[in-house]
């Protein structure tokens, strides 16, 4: 609206003309003239206002405004309305609507307006036409998760917001069963609500019942019955009463190797975790003769009359490979090397002075079993450039509680080459140690607790020669992995460098080795790889398959260190052309990371792949650090898992 104001005096027939603005009369005003007509008074244009004068003989211009309604991405019509000034109108109500979104209102730009509310005042110019857009709230619906009698250990799934997507908790747990995964009410399984997916959602916990294995220490007795090996949570066993040995009573089954506490007849319903029992034997004199000692006594008793630096030997016979915890503790602490001797050619060997003082001692099963079979094959096979394998099981389970060391026969036509040492655990072959097998075929290695086992013969140590990578680091295993496959080396003879940068050239080059070092014919447009460097055909093989492109068109800066989201660039590239399964990242939300947003915008599809593919992960703080440089251990970690995961090496 405008309000017009007129100075001077206006006689009788004279008319005022307005012009350049479009208006009409407003009513009443007549009636505020005195009966008397405007038109008298004043005349417009084609382009002008009616005038008249209001209660405070002020002359007013009256405006209508044109609203049209935006749905901002939203479905659905909606037509036009007119606003007048000054007047009190109800904005038409929403007819727009968005899948999984509800209507929060509408917008100018700058002001928010609700649903149905009364609108006037807006603060536009006259005659033009006022855009208001719906503005939409992104719904969240509710889940629903049934445990079924377990715990879910992580953050509980209450709801999920539409366009975002939750990842179903895995951390969950139930005494005595192993975790199947979420299943919807059709009985699919669920591992996650897509960002695309609406409406209240309802899961359940499907469990298997665990099956835990028992181990029956006979001490040399015989069960003619069922042997138990194993149990099923949820279902109780008896333990085997039909258990004989000449010259001795048996008294029950112990869960402890001392025969502490009460007896047990019977594993219940309620137990879980693998089991072991130990029978109980009292000796039967007859005629009052003294039974003859067990091996454990003779052993005990040869220690404890042997001289410092005195070895005492003693031999155990199928089935009676078991030693109580009183040989060991009458070996502690002296100079005196207890040799086992086996059926088949095996013996261990301890010094006394090798078993620490504060060792938690137990009876042993000192039994072995060479050329099981019990690893399987292409567990074996994995562990590359190996002459041949021998697999070995240990009677005994958990530690030892110190060191012994065990002298295997392998074979003379083995001699001078190297017996690797590998604990199998998980589903996976882990480096123990390493020896050279001597003329007699037999190699000396140090064991720490019993557990199935493989000797890897070699023509090399698998050994890792780094002094800067240590057992216990997080990265060891990759480090291990790369250098027994040849993707990387040391920094030198002796060192690895895991926090040291990892180059552009350096990973180009790695992966050159991995695909099996191709040559192409390709001009390069880098004028800073020269001709002949160490890297040069490598770069030259990845920017002819398009794995890698230059810092600019005509650079490839091969000493900058390579960032974490160039790294993943990189293998993203490279699975892509070797034909390997990229789909993880189609469905992989990264957003829960806290700097998501810094990732360059080329790489974004290729960090959604690496961490929903298993090969990132963050760096601490829920960051994934995109443009932070990765260490030579970070390098090794991706590569492992690129492997043995996307490539299935």
């Amino acid at each position: 609206s405008k309000l017009i104001e007129i100075t001077g005096e206006l006689t009788d027939g004279t008319t005022f003309k307005l012009t350049n603005v479009t208006g009409t009369f407003t009513s009443g005003w007549k009636d505020e003239m005195g009966d008397e007509d405007p038109a008298d008074y004043f005349t417009i244009s084609a382009t002008g206002y009616h005038v008249g004068l209001s209660g405070n003989e002020a002359a007013v211009l009256v405006n209508t405004y044109t609203v049209t309604f935006n749905s901002n991405g939203g479905t659905g019509t909606m037509g036009n309305m007119t606003f007048t000034y000054d007047t009190a109108q109800a904005l038409t109500k929403n007819a727009f609507t968005k899948t999984g979104y509800t209507f929060a209102g509408w917008s100018d730009g700058d002001n928010t307006y609700t649903d149905m509310q009364q609108v006037k005042n807006l603060t536009t110019e006259n005659g033009v036409t006022v855009t208001l857009y719906a503005q939409w709230k992104a719904n969240v619906y509710k889940v629903t998760l049934h445990p079924n009698e377990g715990t879910i250990n992580s953050d509980d799934i209450k709801s999920y917001t539409y366009g975002v997507g939750v990842a179903l908790p895995t951390d969950v747990t139930r005494t005595g069963y192993t975790f199947d995964g979420w299943y919807d009410e059709d009985n699919n399984p669920v591992t996650a609500i897509g960002k695309d997916e609406t409406g209240e959602k309802e899961f359940w916990a499907k469990w298997t019942a665990n099956t835990y294995g028992v181990t029956l220490n006979t001490d040399g007795g015989t069960i003619n019955s069922g042997d138990i090996t194993s149990y099923t949570y949820g279902s109780a066993v008896t333990l085997p009463t039909d258990i004989t040995r000449s010259g001795y009573r048996f008294d029950g089954w112990y869960a402890s190797a001392d025969f502490s506490g009460d007896p047990v007849t019977e594993i219940t319903a309620a137990d879980y975790g693998n089991k072991a029992f130990w029978a109980k034997w009292t000796v039967i004199s007859s005629g009052g003769g003294t039974p003859a000692k067990t091996p454990s006594q003779q052993a005990a008793d040869r220690i404890e009359r042997a001289k410092d630096g005195a070895t005492v030997e003693i031999t155990l016979k199928t089935g009676q490979t078991k030693l109580d915890k009183e040989v060991f503790e009458a070996l502690a602490g002296r100079d005196v090397t207890l040799e086992i001797n086996l059926p088949g050619g095996v013996a261990w060997t301890v010094n006394g002075q090798d078993i620490p003082a504060d060792a938690n001692l137990t009876d042993l099963d000192m039994g072995v079993s060479m050329n099981t079979s019990t690893i399987p094959v292409d567990i074996i096979n994995a562990v590359t450039g190996e002459i041949s394998t021998v697999q070995l099981s240990l009677a005994h389970e958990g530690a030892f509680g110190f060191t012994l060391t065990l002298s295997a026969p392998l074979g003379r036509e083995h001699a001078d080459l190297w017996a690797n040492l590998y604990h199998y655990d998980a589903g996976a072959l882990k480096f123990q140690t390493a020896a050279r097998i001597g003329a007699d075929g037999m190699a000396s290695l140090k064991f720490t607790h019993a557990s199935a086992y493989a000797i890897v013969i070699d023509d090399h140590s698998h050994a890792l020669p780094f002094t800067d990578a240590a057992a216990d680091a997080w990265y060891y295993d990759a480090v291990d992995y790369v250098y027994q496959n040849g993707l990387m080396t040391g920094t030198s003879a002796t060192t690895f460098a895991p926090d040291g940068t990892m180059t552009r050239a350096m990973l180009v080059t790695i992966l050159h080795r991995q695909a099996g070092v191709p040559q192409v014919n390709y001009a390069l447009p880098f004028d800073d790889v020269a001709e002949g460097a160490w890297y040069t055909e490598a770069v030259r093989w990845a920017a002819s398959e398009g794995i890698v492109t230059g810092m600019s068109a005509t650079a490839f800066e091969p000493n900058a260190p390579i960032t974490r989201e160039q790294f993943a660039a990189i293998l993203y590239r490279y699975a892509q052309k070797t034909g390997a399964d990229v789909s993880a990242g189609e469905d992989t939300n990264i957003l829960s990371y806290a700097d998501a947003l810094d990732v360059s915008e080329y790489a974004v599809p290729a960090m959604q792949w690496a961490c929903g593919a298993g090969i990132v992960n963050g760096v601490g703080g829920g960051r994934l650090d995109p443009g932070g440089s990765a260490t030579r251990a970070q390098t090794a970690a991706m590569l492992m898992r690129f492997c043995e995961g996307a490539l299935g090496a």
